[in-house]
């Protein structure tokens, strides 16, 4: 009896089960023909958490019918985004005004990327793979408009002479290195990300450090410099007097003593000379 009874309950699963997959089979969707291995999964499972649920035959089908025109549903409106896409390709590919609103459009749709789809049709994982595309190149055109603009700062500095703030922009761009090499690392990195900025603040303090001493012994070379150039020139302005003394005395002088004017006038000119 016992081994009875259990045949008669398989039985019973058995038609049941049939009954539950004849009304699945039975809603001719608009959409279903079109899923892709996703979306058949997704159909497959449609009514597995009815089976021990204790509900009627009747009520089982009727909200098995309704999750599978669920389905469809979200097939169709998947199908329906997927072709406005392409149109919006199609328009952007032109000129004029209609264009530019056109890939506007594809910008705004491109930010969220897949986000929203949720790709159980052919058609869908086109238009997720189409917007991550846009996505992913309106993000590296970003990156490289900041990376241009970096580089303009930078180069402004170098012609500036700015060297404090060249180091400042280096010290930045590590520190994002590290902040990016830690997000990719996640929780693992923490203690090497930490130690890594602390070394590099280091440096960079190191670095001005340097270079604050650096600029302190040229502007001690520069007043060395300036004071020696005022010294020469003392020197050389009284070379220059003496010089204009002696050619002065030659004026009445006789014949017998030009001979001892003339070498102290070659003196004269001799540290003169030696001067400039």
């Amino acid at each position: 009896e016992e081994a009875t009874a259990a045949q008669q309950r398989a039985a019973d699963d058995a038609d049941r089960n049939a009954r539950r997959m004849a009304s699945v089979i039975s809603y001719a969707g608009e959409a279903l023909d079109q899923l892709n291995a996703k979306g058949k999964a997704a159909l497959d499972a449609i009514g597995k958490g009815y089976e021990h649920a204790g509900y009627t035959l009747q009520n089982m089908n009727r909200a098995l019918a309704e999750e599978v025109r669920a389905l469809d549903g979200a097939a169709q409106a998947e199908i329906a985004a997927a072709g406005r896409l392409e149109k919006l390709q199609a328009a952007a590919a032109g000129v004029g005004p209609s264009a530019d609103q056109a890939r506007e459009a594809l910008a705004n749709l491109g930010r969220g990327g897949g986000a929203g789809i949720r790709g159980i049709t052919a058609a869908g994982e086109q238009a997720i793979a189409t917007l991550e595309g846009i996505k992913a190149s309106a993000e590296q055109a970003a990156q490289s408009l900041a990376d241009m603009a970096d580089g303009f700062r930078r180069e402004m500095l170098q012609i500036q002479g700015d060297q404090q703030g060249l180091l400042e922009a280096e010290h930045e761009d590590n520190l994002r290195r590290l902040e990016e090499l830690h997000q990719a690392s996640g929780d693992y990195g923490n203690d090497e990300y930490n130690q890594a900025v602390a070394r590099a603040n280091q440096l960079h303090s190191l670095k001005l450090k340097q270079l604050r001493e650096q600029e302190e012994e040229q502007r001690r070379r520069d007043r060395d410099s300036a004071g020696g150039t005022a010294e020469d020139l003392d020197r050389l302005t009284e070379a220059a007097e003496r010089t204009q003394k002696a050619l002065s005395g030659l004026a009445g002088v006789s014949l017998s003593g030009l001979a001892g004017q003339a070498r102290d006038l070659k003196g004269h000119f001799q540290g003169l000379n030696e001067l400039l």
